[in-house]
């Protein structure tokens, strides 16, 4: 009888539970699609410490930090570090006309027009910012953070960049990959590397 009027409680109020992504979780494959169409996914950059920025045109701070992610983007290499910066809720139009001004060549800039996304993340304003280790699991998350965060952020970029390549698990909606590229060498961010 208990069961039953659970289950009947169940179809009349029906709910949906949506859990929160947050450290040390394996993050949503997905990143978006860049200005070209191609679709970007976490998974093309296993072995590699994967930074993940959501950012809107109307977010002044957001685009402080664009340029920032950029000159680490750079210091990094494309051999041990992978930014990706996901324009937020705007509209294509929007989004290109933003990656043509900024003419950001090192990062990957990616568009979400609908918020889908953010919503693993239950992300409720920008800036927002995902660090993802080697292994592929989210190892840091920033909400809303300043301008004094940032050496701090860069500290975290560093230990990333410092810790081994281990085995990779599979993101979420990802293919399994064949092979885990190993990385050497990880080189390592100055907070320098924000004024280049």
């Amino acid at each position: 009888m208990r069961k039953w009027l659970i289950a009947v409680c169940l179809l009349i109020f029906p709910c949906t539970v949506h859990a929160e992504l947050g450290k040390g979780d394996v993050p949503n494959d997905e990143l978006g699609v860049d200005a070209q169409g191609n679709a970007v996914t976490s998974s093309l950059y296993r072995g590699k410490v994967l930074v993940v920025s959501f950012w809107a045109s109307w977010c002044g701070y957001c685009l402080k930090e664009l340029p920032v992610l950029e000159n680490l983007q750079r210091a990094a290499g494309k051999q041990n570090l992978q930014v990706v910066a996901i324009n937020y809720k705007e509209s294509r139009s929007q989004f290109r006309a933003i990656v043509r001004r900024l003419k950001m060549a090192e990062m990957t800039l990616t568009h979400d027009p609908s918020g889908r996304l953010a919503k693993p993340y239950n992300i409720k304003g920008l800036p927002f910012l995902i660090l993802i280790d080697r292994s592929g699991r989210i190892a840091y998350l920033h909400r809303g953070y300043a301008e004094s965060m940032l050496d701090d952020i860069v500290d975290q970029i560093n230990g990333l960049l410092q810790e081994p390549v281990a085995a990779a698990p599979t993101a979420r909606g990802a293919r399994p990959a064949t092979a885990v590229r190993t990385m050497t060498n990880a080189g390592d961010l100055s907070r320098n590397s924000r004024s280049r």
